[in-house]
């Protein structure tokens, strides 16, 4: 596992890439069916939660208890598949058809929301149905990244890109009292 998610960092390809990329370079034998079942051991809600608990960890022990810049930034993942999931009573259906970064309009997708510390080490991520908007997963990410590593103070800076802006989000920001750096087209300033 270790080797595995090293090449991936390493070389962030296919996991039939970082096969061949394990056997070629590092004389690791290391079957396909080998990194699927790896998968499946990592997609455990209390394993997922003690790595990112982990992750958080390493931050404060660096930064301490006084994190006081977060980046936060959206992206899509589209699936090979022709129809959304469908809502249920216990919860809505992830991948729908949304705006798509890739330009795959046509497939179903799902939004993850990333926040990082000053040195990109990732904090933690939340998964989106595809069809929502990022600005709107802006706020909460936020105020899940302050509750869960307890900052004692509102006194963080989140910075983000264009596709975060609107006026909304910046009076929802001010008016939680954190700070801001928001990315602006030039063609949008007056």
């Amino acid at each position: 596992l270790k080797h595995l998610v090293l090449a991936r960092i390493a070389l962030p390809k296919s996991k039939r890439a970082t096969v061949r990329y394990l056997a070629d370079n590092l004389r690791l034998s290391v079957g396909l069916q080998t990194v699927y079942d790896y998968m499946d051991t990592l997609d455990k809600d209390s394993l997922m939660a003690a790595l990112l608990l982990y992750a958080q960890k390493q931050t404060q022990a660096r930064e301490g208890t006084t994190i006081s810049v977060v980046f936060y930034d959206v992206t899509t993942l589209y699936f090979e598949a022709d129809e959304d999931d469908e809502d249920t009573e216990q919860s809505p259906g992830l991948r729908k058809k949304g705006y798509s970064k890739d330009h795959r309009y046509d497939l179903p997708q799902v939004v993850i929301g990333l926040t990082v510390d000053s040195h990109g080490f990732p904090l933690d991520f939340q998964v989106y149905e595809g069809n929502t908007y990022e600005g709107q997963t802006l706020l909460a990410g936020v105020q899940k990244i302050h509750h869960k590593l307890k900052l004692v103070s509102n006194n963080l800076t989140v910075v983000a890109d264009a596709g975060m802006l609107s006026q909304a989000n910046l009076e929802k920001l001010e008016s939680s009292g954190y700070s801001y750096i928001v990315g602006a087209r030039i063609r949008s300033l007056t």
